[in-house]
């Protein structure tokens, strides 16, 4: 009995249901096309095989048989569908799917009707891996990012106290000049006594006249 092979079009690619066709088999395979809206209203022509071998089907609707020269020797048949208009313009076109009907020779278990593209659970367990190590890298990152904004408030902390210090060192000298600058006494010439000198002394020594004592100079007494 015959088996009828449903060729799936969807945004313009091609999936088979049941890729399987028995090289020399006595019953004619048949197709059918479902596609989406974009094919509605449009002539549908089936292109099976590619090059000088390739074989071209007009689809009205119907199963229709499938070439048997195309599937006269084992291996994959490339498949592809192209829609016209009323006018004969090409309107829609499918990619080509090279993996869309296995000829296997009877008794022959077919191979993965899609060989070239990885199982989902392939795909999904290889796009956790990539998330998971893009999320390594980024925690990475903000780590060493971390570590680098507490070495510079580290380093700014010693410099506010550096800093602090330098300043406490300061106010403590210009006091020590202060005081040392209060306990000098100064003896200058009087310009209107020979005889006299002025002492300038500390503020912290009272006097009337603001800090000067006048005193006359005479010689020192022997003994």
């Amino acid at each position: 009995m015959p088996t009828n092979h449903v060729i799936s079009i969807r945004d313009q690619r091609i999936s088979v249901c049941d890729a399987r066709v028995v090289v020399g088999s006595r019953n004619f395979d048949t197709f059918t096309v479902s596609a989406d809206r974009e094919w509605d209203g449009l002539s549908l022509v089936v292109a099976f095989g590619s090059g000088d071998e390739k074989m071209l089907v007009s689809y009205g609707g119907a199963p229709a048989d499938i070439p048997r020269q195309c599937v006269a020797e084992p291996g994959w048949v490339p498949v592809a569908v192209v829609g016209y208009g009323e006018g004969g313009e090409e309107k829609a076109t499918t990619e080509a799917a090279p993996h869309a009907i296995n000829a296997v020779l009877d008794g022959q278990v077919p191979d993965n009707p899609y060989p070239d593209s990885p199982d989902l659970l392939g795909q999904l367990v290889g796009a956790y891996e990539r998330a998971e190590k893009s999320a390594d890298a980024a925690t990475d990152a903000a780590g060493s990012a971390n570590g680098a904004a507490d070495k510079a408030n580290a380093s700014a902390d010693r410099a506010d106290a550096s800093a602090k210090a330098a300043n406490d060192a300061a106010d403590l000298a210009n006091e020590a000049a202060e005081a040392a600058g209060e306990r000098v006494l100064y003896a200058y010439p009087d310009p209107e006594a020979d005889d006299r000198i002025v002492l300038q002394y500390p503020s912290f020594l009272e006097s009337e006249d603001g800090g000067s004592i006048y005193l006359n100079v005479e010689e020192a007494p022997n003994g």
